[in-house]
Parts: C-alpha cells; sequence; structure tokens
C-alpha cells in the first residue's frame, strides 16, 4: 500500500468514526423516554470561591427557578460589577460603593426582558455566605451586603464570617498552608470544616455524613465545549471556558446516570479535540454533533418553549409563522422536555433517595493550567460527594487575553449578558449540569 492510499486509508476510518457517533446519538435522540422530565423537579445547588462566588450568586440570580441553593464564599452581590472590570476591581475593596436599589432595579427590567428567572423563586432558596476575617483580596464586608441582596427576597441565609483565614477555600484535609496564608493553590486549612458546614445548611433534612476517602476512577473528564450553545461557537477561544470540565460521581450514584452511553458520548476525547480543531469533515461533524445536542437539551427547550411529537420526535415551535399556536401535539411549557438523550436503563427504587447535583467553581489562579486538578482533589469536594450521594460537577475556566487569570466572568469579558440566562458562561454550566441532573430524575 502506497503512503497516499494509506492517509486515504486512514482519513476514511476517522470520518466512519465520527459518522458512526453521531449515527448513534442521533438514534439516542429518536428514543425518547417514557415519561416527561419536569425541570421543576430538576434543583442542583451550586458554590464557588472568589470569582467562582460571584458567578455563583449570578446563576442562582438568573436561574433561580433550578438552583435551590448557593454557597459563597468570598464573593458577592449579583452583577456588583457593571459590566465594568473598574469597578469589579473597586468593589472588592470598597463594597460600600454598590449601589442595591440600583441593582433591585436592573432586575425588575431584566426580569422584564426574560434574562433573569422571576426573582421570587429566590425565596425558594437557601443560601451559604462564607468570608474570611483576614481576606485581603474581597473585603469582608462584600459578604454582609450579599446577605441584604438576599433579605429583600426573603431568601434565607446563613453568613460565617468569624474564621481568621485570608482569600482561600477552607479544607480540612491536609494541607501546608494554615488559615492567614494568602497565595497558589489558595486552599488552606483553618480546623473548620467548611463543606459539612454548608451541605448540611443546604439540605436540613438529611443527615449529612462525614467524608470518607474518594474513588479516584468515579472522577471523569467531560467535554465542555459540547455544552456551548450553538449561538457562541465563534468565540469558543475567547469565552474564558475550558476545553475540559469533570464529574465525579460517587460510586451510589453510577446507576442514576441512566444513559451510560450518552455519558460516553460526552466525555473528554484527545483525538475529538485534535479532529473539531482541524477545518474540514471532522470539524463539521463536530458542530453537527454539538448542534444535535444542544436542541435535545433540557435548557433548550426552557428556553424555546417547544413542542415535541411523542410519535416522530419532530419539534415545533409552539407557534407558527402566523403566529398561531399549535394544539395538535403534545404542548410542553418553558419548564418542561422530554430528556430525548435519556434511555432508562432501570427503574429507581421509590423509597431510595435520589442523587444530589451539585456545581464547584474554582476562583481565580485555580484553573488546571494553574494548579492542575488541585482544586478537585485538595479541597474535600471528592471526600463528602462519595459518602452523602452527590454528583460534583467542576466547570472549568480557562485563561484569555481579557482574563489572564482564569476567572469566572463577573465583569463582563465573554458578553455584556455575563449575568444573565444567556450569558455563555452560565449557559454552558448550567446546562452540563442539568443534563446530569435529568439523567438522575426520570420519573419514577
Amino acid at each position: 500500500m502506497t503512503k497516499s492510499a494509506h492517509q486515504t486509508m486512514k482519513f476514511s476510518l476517522k470520518n466512519a468514526f465520527l459518522l458512526l457517533t453521531c449515527t448513534l446519538l442521533i438514534s439516542f435522540t429518536l428514543t425518547i423516554a417514557s415519561k416527561v422530565v419536569k425541570l421543576d423537579d430538576i434543583k442542583v445547588s451550586i458554590s464557588g470561591i472568589s470569582s467562582g462566588g460571584f458567578q455563583s450568586v449570578q446563576l442562582g440570580t438568573a436561574y433561580s427557578r433550578l438552583i435551590s441553593n448557593v454557597g459563597v464564599i468570598a464573593g458577592g452581590v449579583y452583577n456588583a460589577a457593571q459590566n465594568n472590570v473598574a469597578t469589579a476591581l473597586t468593589i472588592m475593596d470598597y463594597p460600600e460603593y454598590i449601589s442595591l436599589p440600583l441593582i433591585h432595579s436592573q432586575m425588575s427590567t431584566y426580569l422584564g426582558l426574560q434574562y433573569i428567572d422571576n426573582p421570587q423563586f429566590l425565596s425558594n432558596q437557601r443560601n451559604y455566605i462564607f468570608c474570611g476575617t483576614r481576606d485581603t483580596t474581597v473585603n469582608p464586608r462584600n459578604s454582609l451586603i450579599l446577605d441584604q441582596f438576599y433579605s429583600k427576597y426573603h431568601t434565607e441565609t446563613k453568613v460565617v464570617n468569624d474564621i481568621p483565614s485570608e482569600h482561600a477555600f477552607l479544607t480540612i484535609k491536609p494541607t501546608p498552608h494554615e488559615c492567614g496564608y494568602k497565595g497558589s493553590p489558595f486552599i488552606n486549612n483553618c480546623n473548620f470544616d467548611l463543606l459539612t458546614d454548608m451541605f448540611e445548611y443546604f439540605f436540613p433534612k438529611q443527615q449529612i455524613q462525614p467524608p470518607i476517602d474518594a474513588i479516584t476512577s468515579n472522577l471523569h473528564q467531560l467535554d465542555q465545549f459540547l455544552f456551548i450553545p450553538p449561538q457562541y461557537k465563534a468565540f469558543l477561544f475567547t469565552n474564558g471556558i475550558q476545553r475540559r470540565s469533570y464529574v465525579y460521581i460517587p460510586q451510589g450514584c453510577e446507576k442514576d446516570i441512566l444513559s451510560k452511553s450518552l455519558f460516553q458520548v460526552l466525555k473528554y476525547s484527545q483525538q475529538r479535540v485534535d479532529e473539531s480543531a482541524t477545518p474540514g469533515p471532522q470539524q463539521r461533524a463536530f458542530e453537527q454533533l454539538r448542534e444535535r445536542l444542544w436542541v435535545n437539551s433540557t435548557l433548550y427547550t426552557y428556553f424555546n418553549g417547544t413542542t415535541v411529537d411523542s410519535d416522530t420526535n419532530v419539534i415545533y415551535n409552539q407557534n407558527d409563522h402566523n403566529g398561531n399556536h399549535h394544539n395538535d401535539h403534545h404542548q410542553i411549557d418553558p419548564y418542561e422536555s422530554f430528556e430525548d438523550l435519556v434511555k432508562k436503563q432501570q427503574q429507581i427504587p421509590k423509597n431510595e433517595q435520589k442523587c444530589k447535583v451539585h456545581i464547584a467553581l474554582h476562583g481565580c489562579k485555580q484553573t488546571l493550567d494553574h494548579i492542575g486538578v488541585e482544586f478537585l482533589t485538595s479541597t474535600g469536594y471528592l471526600e463528602i460527594a462519595e459518602s452523602n450521594n452527590i454528583i460534583v460537577l467542576f466547570p472549568q475556566a480557562s485563561m484569555t487575553v481579557l482574563n489572564p487569570n482564569g476567572c469566572w466572568d463577573w465583569w463582563g469579558f465573554s458578553t455584556p449578558l455575563y449575568a444573565t440566562r444567556f450569558g455563555v458562561q452560565p449557559m454552558t454550566i448550567l446546562n452540563q449540569a442539568i443534563t446530569l441532573a435529568a439523567m438522575i430524575n426520570e420519573p419514577r
């Protein structure tokens, strides 16, 4: 066989593999679960430190109908930066410049534009706020103003502001950095079990079990680019989103990921990365895969209020081009969807508690490029997840020219809509979380 013929065969095999992947995915989407997965049944919690704390507040406010609990470590008020990096830097030191009346007024405007969920849903949240008394990066008064922000919406909160910690995530795991240390990896030991305290407040009806050893093989990599909505495809490398994210699935939750085949499609693959970065058939196949995932996602229906024909799986807009409403197909409102990508493999016993999904956001200078997977393995998330059947998603931010420290966007470098339901980072993060949550929330 000549070299040219060998290259042609290799190219054809790659195309065949991609075609098979897309064909399998399409076959999954044509297999509709027998019941409807309601978004009101899908609740996820979120926590984060520093920029991850600010982003957690943004997600919890923009998607207040879907997020049940918000944990804020060294963070602050919703939309505090007002789409301005100089303002962000100012309020980190001087939170007194934050105008809560202005922010509340903006939220009313955002609600009218459907940029955020109705703030009344914030009254259903139970949120945890932590600020170290020795934090010299984010002034601890930011946390007190955040508590005032939530009080307007009758949100239940717990504020912990009596630990003499610097700007760091607090862990009970062995670490060389004591409470007052400031520096990489921004993970300190203050002899305070922050995560247990937080999850006990989140879930008062559940007895939170002490952390146990995590199982390394239960940590999986996801292809985060597959969850970026197609409308942002031109900004893949400027929106501050890393190609990989991670998810820890405790042993007790493995059976709840109902479509193992779908989960394999969503996992990170270096081969797929190489191929999708090369213009040509492989790149087009990746885009088709991503678009197919998006239009069949629960989040897509949440935004679009589509109708699905349960016999043909054809998706319709509820209004035709003349503005007439269709009544001849199964109606699904914006908070309800067929989870097309879930194939039921076993029934969850009614007396068995469902696994929970939690989003954990790192802070600035805690990305994979800065500290590797240390935020995942040294904070204690994996251990408390294993003992309490909590699936933990670790989205990953990336460094860009406008974001050299790998922060989450809480000042507007990715899009002016950064603090809304339509921000690229909030959409990508939540798309991952509710895809996982839908897998474990198949109606019983």
